[in-house]
């Protein structure tokens, strides 16, 4: 009778699946725990670099248990595929970045003007101590600011300060901002709005400061967007101030499309309430006409009158000659 011989999985594949789970384990309760302001962004910085650190070591891991099962014929495919799959899963985002890593700069502060940029007042408090410094450093940022986004300038509009602040507070709610002071232009001051910004996935935290002021005839739109932590901020403060600036254009487009649809409106109602008044006046008329000839028919016809030769009265001249007539008969007569 044959014993019977059993096969368990490669033991480097088993480690590579537990290593892969354990990361991605990690990384989830990292960003929960970060999410519910358990942690600050410093430990799931640390935390995030320990599991993709993981994912890396149970990527390779999974790939030499594969050619160790490929030539040994032991069993375990699965279970290293399981951990290459997680492993691959978690190193998606950071792949993901690698191009913004290598290619744009090395800067954490992105202002519309370096040469005038917003200052935070109300963000002063609000940001922990170990974060990045407020102050904006010219010499560091600007440079290579210019080079990296040259679009990034003021937005100027052909609005009052106050027309284009409302359009700033409803851009800055569709962004999902978190508003930490909002101060509306006045004759002292321009309009101020000091906001919070959280990053999608691992919900770290930036601030946003937006100055609202009058030039000339027109508004102008002032953006600052500064990471609390980090050197580089993989182009996250530029593509914010961008899509800003996209929400302000919408919402002037949908501000003049309502406008021109309520002027249409208006008109439309305005022209059928003369249409309408006409008609009242037509069938008021048509009304009045039809009472008319009612009222016509009902009453009796008036009684005919004998019709009686006219007098005619003898003109001047027929009175002279008729007066020179009598004369002369009496004349006649008186001869005689």
């Amino acid at each position: 009778m044959s014993a019977r011989i059993i096969k368990r999985d490669s033991k480097l594949a088993v480690w590579a699946r537990r290593i892969a789970l354990f990361s991605v384990q990690l990384l989830i309760i990292g960003v929960l725990l970060h999410r519910f302001a358990k942690i600050g962004s410093l430990e799931l910085t640390n935390l995030l670099a320990v599991s993709i650190a993981g994912a890396l070591v149970a990527l390779i891991m999974g790939l030499v248990a594969l050619g160790q099962i490929w030539s040994r014929g032991t069993l375990g495919v699965g279970t290293a595929l399981t951990a290459m799959g997680a492993s691959l899963l978690m190193l998606a985002v950071p792949l993901w970045h690698l191009p913004s890593l290598l290619f744009k700069p090395r800067i954490n502060d992105i202002v519309t003007d370096p040469r005038a940029p917003p200052v935070f007042i109300a963000l002063v408090d609000k940001r922990p101590s170990d974060a990045n410094p407020l102050d904006y450093s010219a010499k560091s940022f600007a440079d290579k600011q210019v080079r990296a986004y040259p679009n990034i300038r003021p937005m100027t509009l052909e609005r009052s300060r106050e027309e284009t602040y409302d359009l700033v507070v409803n851009a800055v709610k569709v962004m999902g901002w978190e508003v930490v002071v909002s101060q509306p232009p006045s004759d002292e001051a321009a309009g101020r709005i000091e906001a919070v910004a959280h990053t999608p996935l691992a919900s770290y935290a930036d601030d946003v400061a937006i100055m609202v002021s009058s030039v000339r005839n027109e508004s102008r739109i002032d953006v600052r967007s500064a990471s609390r932590y980090g050197e580089h901020d993989f182009g996250a403060n530029a593509a914010r101030i961008q899509r800003l600036f996209a929400s302000v254009k919408k919402g002037l487009e949908e501000g003049e499309k309502n406008a021109l649809e309520m002027a249409l409106a208006r008109r439309a109602r305005e022209a059928r309430r003369v249409r309408e008044e006409k008609e009242r006046e037509e069938r008021a008329k048509e009304a009045k006409r039809r009472l008319q000839l009612r009222e016509a028919r009902r009453r009796p016809p008036p009684p005919v009158q004998p019709s009686v030769p006219s007098v005619q009265e003898p003109t001047v001249q027929q009175r002279q000659r008729g007066s020179r007539r009598g004369w002369r008969r009496f004349w006649e007569r008186f001869g005689e």
